[in-house]
């Protein structure tokens, strides 16, 4: 595995760092004084596991959240040993990059890349969209649907309950109908198609990322001083997961 490039968004005086790319070997970070290269090191310490992102990142006087983005090339046989810890029945051919992104105040990161592992999704507000689209023209009869702030499982069983069938009385010839019609039943089907996609896809991208965090995130250290120096010995005890689950593969 390698740590390809990152890229750090509102923190401290850093906007928006652009894409930084390590070098195969050793990576050097220069710049005039106070122009952000602590920051720079700062912003990957804050993506070790177990860490939040400091409130004192956040930049003055604006309404903005840091986050950082980090990127992985994972080999072919790397990227297949995280898919079977995160018990996932698929395997890939060829080497792969991942993205993921630390955000504020949260412990948990979220999966932004994995060209080669999961298909490209689009974002819920996309998928909201189209299954928006996809209900226009139903019978209002049956009720409107929110599914604006809605998350995917409260989408499903909201649209899941319109499928069911129910009798009522047309008020221009005062018969008794079913609805919704066959074709109200398959546009709500797709919409319910769309939103279980969605959500078996965040389902298996969050069980590989766990995987990939729980076993193989590295740790960023922050040397803050000259004085500082790496340890000529850490206890076996050490290697163990923080939080109970990483095994280090010595």
């Amino acid at each position: 595995m390698k740590f390809v490039n990152f890229r750090i968004h509102n923190y401290k005086s850093i906007k928006d760092s652009g894409n930084c790319f390590l070098s195969e070997s050793i990576t050097i970070l220069a710049g005039k004084n106070e122009s952000g290269k602590t920051s720079v090191l700062e912003a990957l310490e804050d993506c070790q596991e177990g860490k939040t992102i400091r409130d004192a990142a956040k930049p003055i006087g604006a309404d903005l959240m840091p986050n950082v983005d980090l990127f992985f090339r994972l080999s072919e046989e790397e990227t297949n040993n995280i898919l079977a810890e995160a018990d996932l029945d698929k395997c890939v051919l060829t080497d792969t990059v991942i993205g993921i992104r630390k955000q504020t105040g949260e412990e948990r990161y979220e999966l932004i890349d994995s060209d080669g592992i999961f298909d490209k999704t689009e974002t819920w507000a996309e998928i909201v969209s189209k299954m928006t689209n996809e209900l226009r023209g139903i019978d209002r009869r049956l009720g409107i649907v929110k599914l604006i702030n809605q998350n995917p499982s409260n989408c499903i069983e909201l649209l899941s309950k319109k499928i069911d069938k129910q009798t009522i009385v047309d008020n221009d010839n005062k018969e008794q109908i079913e609805i919704p019609t066959e074709t109200d039943t398959a546009k709500i089907k797709n919409a319910i198609a769309l939103a279980t996609t969605y959500q078996d896809n965040e389902t298996r991208s969050k069980r590989f990322l766990g995987a990939f965090l729980s076993a193989h995130l590295p740790y960023f250290i922050l040397f803050s001083s000259f004085n500082d120096t790496f340890p000529d010995s850490i206890p076996v005890s050490d290697y163990q997961q923080i939080r109970g689950q990483r095994i280090w593969r010595l």
